[in-house]
């Protein structure tokens, strides 16, 4: 129903999903640390079921509560060298505790660096850790986290998470000035003629349909000389080693 309190009659403002990221930490780390994002976050669901119990009067039955149990199941998709995955794998195999936070970006309230948001909080242990690896997909995880009692709710800093997590957390990346871009050495582009603008290589080898590309040295975006002179060149020694072997 929509909110009326403000004189918006009619306005539809539903809760985003997308707003909703989870954030991580193991309790082997140090207290000083803050919690992680959850990778490239997708869908994520949680249960929170309590056992009805019926007993049989006469006429009719009577129904009690019994305890709480919780699960929370977050898609994470990972990205190199985030080592997300990995402290999966040692809370999973170690039976570490997670602690897990599931935090609400439709609520952020302040200014930065100093804002907050609504969160939910609970101590986990990560019962099933099934990897996928789907053709032409990325590597990622349905991570299912089974609660510990019952997850409680509060209000935390956005300093008691990583660097940027309120603004990540809503997209892969922020603004990065030119200046400060660049300088990846990811074996990814070793097959890339990409050291520096093809414009600036000053050999013009790249372009030359005369090349062979096997020959394309592609961590530098200089080549091997395969001209017919510089062949000749360097085949002379060893035809003339040949000769006086004979």
């Amino acid at each position: 129903m929509a909110d009326v309190s403000s004189g918006n009659v009619g306005t539809v403002q539903p809760v985003l999903a997308d707003k909703i990221i989870y954030y991580y930490k193991l309790d082997t780390w140090p207290k000083d640390h803050v919690a992680n994002m959850l990778g490239l976050q997708g869908a994520s669901s949680g249960t929170n079921t309590r056992t009805v119990t019926s007993t049989a009067l006469k006429q009719t039955n009577i129904k009690t509560m019994g305890s709480n149990t919780s699960q929370r199941t977050v898609a994470a998709y990972f990205q190199k060298n985030d080592g997300i995955y990995q402290d999966m794998e040692k809370a999973q195999r170690f039976g570490i505790t997670v602690h897990l936070y599931r935090v609400d970006l439709n609520t952020v309230s302040g200014a930065s660096p100093t804002r907050t948001a609504e969160v939910e909080y609970s101590q986990c242990l990560l019962g099933a850790l099934p990897p996928q690896e789907a053709l032409a997909s990325i590597f990622n995880a349905s991570l299912a986290f089974e609660v510990q009692g019952q997850p409680v709710k509060g209000v935390l800093s956005e300093s008691e998470f990583e660097e940027g997590a309120f603004d990540l957390g809503e997209a892969l990346y922020g603004l990065i000035a030119p200046t400060s871009a660049g300088g990846a050495t990811d074996s990814t582009y070793t097959n890339a003629n990409a050291a520096k603008p093809t414009r600036e290589e000053g050999d013009d080898k790249y372009m030359n349909p005369e090349l062979n590309s096997s020959v394309l040295n592609f961590g530098t975006g200089s080549s091997a000389d395969t001209s017919p002179a510089s062949t000749a060149a360097s085949s002379a020694p060893s035809s003339a080693a040949s000769s006086e072997g004979k």
